[in-house]
């Protein structure tokens, strides 16, 4: 069977009388057949996202930090050598899609933070 992956990502702002506005899909067809939807705790230490059954890294992740207060830094450094080395920030009740190319790593700024998770096998 072929796409069985549909990713979609939209985003728009309007400020001053200017706006920007841009939404795009595609659909990929999953060789594998691993997934995971999940909730993890990300502590103050490095924490790599538990992808679980997925062995390689997975086609699509979807982070959602579903706390009020703390935001999150991603990194592909398990030290987090500093936080030049993290690739995304997300703020409280924000989101981050993205295809990784290896393991991911998550901590949180000031205290834990619970993340939605959802991963998809190549």
């Amino acid at each position: 069977m072929a796409n069985e992956i549909s990713v979609s990502a939209a985003l728009s702002a309007s400020k001053g009388g200017a706006d920007v506005s841009t939404s795009q899909s595609i659909s990929l067809t999953m060789t594998g057949e691993d997934m995971v939807d999940v909730t993890q705790l990300i502590g103050t230490s490095s924490e790599i996202l538990q992808t679980v059954d997925i062995t390689a890294p997975p086609a699509y992740v979807q982070v959602k930090n579903l706390d009020a207060t703390n935001f999150i830094l991603l990194a592909a450094d398990v030290n987090f050598t500093t936080n030049v080395s993290a690739f995304a920030k997300i703020l409280p009740g924000g989101i981050a899609l993205f295809s990784p190319a290896c393991n991911i790593y998550a901590k949180a700024d000031t205290a834990p933070v619970r993340i939605a998770l959802t991963a998809v096998e190549a």
